[in-house]
């Protein structure tokens, strides 16, 4: 968008949370498991955090009835949101690398597909302009933004701070699961426990979680009271938040 002067207009564009593509993930292999519980493939459903794979599984294996693959099609463009952005913030940060570390322009085209070293100084402007907001911001819009990515940032800690509480809630009745869930449960505290308790969690640890809660709440241990209400808090947290990010 740009002004009557020719400049672009700053907008504030807040990144898609990574949370977003994390509940797809994890909704489409529910949705498989439901719909076919004893189907094969569900044992080469993609280990945590590889989206990519989440694709590739999705056109792969089509094996299910159509309103599966209508409904997997849609989370399928949540993660390819995802993923482009994640991708073009990398391209961005490598060109920049590249460029400090004395590669041409021509060598930067080759390298990105491109015809021209111009058309690669093209493709980082594009980019900076994406992602940077570059162009003149007003004081009123430069406040609202820094305000909005401080409030983005607490619900984000937030939210981090209640899916800890709830593992800490079923690590500490670990006792009632059974051996592969309580076995699930000690490998995500354990991965959890060198992170600092204001650090966000990563799309995986998160696809982790959610899945151990679908895991629980259909075993014999959701009718303990206290499992119960974690199991319940963390899917209300899951449901309600929009993001960890990180």
């Amino acid at each position: 968008m740009s002004n009557r002067r020719g400049r672009p207009k700053w907008e504030y564009r807040p990144p898609l949370p990574v949370m977003a593509a994390a509940r797809a993930a994890a909704a489409v292999y529910e949705r498989r498991r439901t719909c076919r519980p004893e189907d094969p493939d569900l044992d080469r459903f993609p280990d945590q955090g590889d989206l990519f794979g989440v694709l590739g599984y999705i056109g792969q294996r089509r094996r299910v009835p159509p309103e599966v693959l209508a409904a997997d099609a849609l989370d399928e463009l949540v993660i390819i949101a995802y993923l482009r952005e994640e991708l073009d913030r990398r391209e961005l940060g490598a060109i920049r690398l590249a460029r400090a570390n004395g590669h041409t322009w021509p060598g930067i085209a080759v390298a990105t597909g491109l015809r021209s070293g111009p058309g690669a100084q093209q493709r980082m402007r594009r980019l900076e302009s994406r992602y940077e907001q570059r162009g003149p911001r007003s004081e009123v819009a430069a406040v609202a933004a820094t305000r909005a990515a401080a409030q983005e940032r607490e619900a984000t800690r937030r939210t981090s701070a209640r899916l800890r509480a709830v593992l800490r809630g079923l690590y500490a009745q670990r006792h009632h699961l059974s051996e592969d869930l309580a076995e699930d449960v000690g490998n995500l505290s354990h991965e959890l426990a060198p992170a600092r308790a204001d650090t966000s969690l990563s799309a995986g640890f998160v696809t982790s979680l959610r899945m151990l809660l679908m895991d629980v709440r259909r075993s014999s241990a959701y009718a303990v009271a206290e499992i119960r209400a974690a199991v319940d808090e963390g899917e209300r947290v899951l449901l309600s938040s929009s993001a960890p990010s990180g």
